[in-house]
């Protein structure tokens, strides 16, 4: 059996920050050689240095979510908004129903602050198109990608389970376990 493997090139791979990889270095938990990687990458990826400046800016401006329902919109686009599962430096994750399929997706909405750039905007839809041009039981499925308001959100596949923090927490991990 062979495998063709195709390329894309509008896509942008290579070098540039995780969404993980930003979160660490606007929290201060890179060390510093890995730091010094990073900067050299910022230092000619204007890419990566909008999503760093704006998630540090989105860091410092916003309010800790209270996990109440104030706040949390009952649609977005055709998606009918169940709760809210989580939030991080990037956007919030939402539960929601899909009328037209009938089934659960997990909706992910780009905080407004992130959204107002362009830059960011397009690099979060080339990677919705990245995955969802990929079919592998370790990656989510992607299934629309659309505007709400002048927010960017990503639907995808909803998998029911526990948090990365709650599975390391529960038992010692070896390093096998974890990457």
């Amino acid at each position: 059996m062979s495998v063709e493997v195709v390329w894309d090139t509008s896509i942008e791979v290579g070098p540039c920050l995780s969404e993980n990889d930003v979160l660490a270095v606007v929290a201060g938990r890179i060390p510093e050689p890995e730091l010094r990687v990073i900067e050299a990458h910022l230092d000619t990826c204007g890419s990566c240095r909008s999503v760093i400046a704006c998630v540090a800016g989105s860091a410092v401006s916003r309010p800790e979510p209270t996990g109440t329902a104030a706040g949390v919109p009952e649609r977005i686009g055709r998606y009918h908004i169940l709760r809210r599962i989580g939030a991080g430096a990037m956007g919030t994750v939402y539960a929601a129903r899909d009328p037209e399929l009938d089934r659960v997706v997990a909706v992910k909405l780009l905080l407004p602050s992130l959204a107002a750039s362009t830059t960011l905007r397009a690099r979060l839809a080339r990677e919705a198109q990245a995955m969802a041009r990929l079919a592998h039981p370790n990656v989510i499925a992607v299934h629309d990608i659309g505007s709400f308001g002048d927010q960017l959100f990503v639907a995808m596949e909803f998998v029911d389970g526990g948090t990365l923090r709650s599975w390391l927490g529960a038992a010692p991990r070896d390093w096998r376990a974890v990457t």
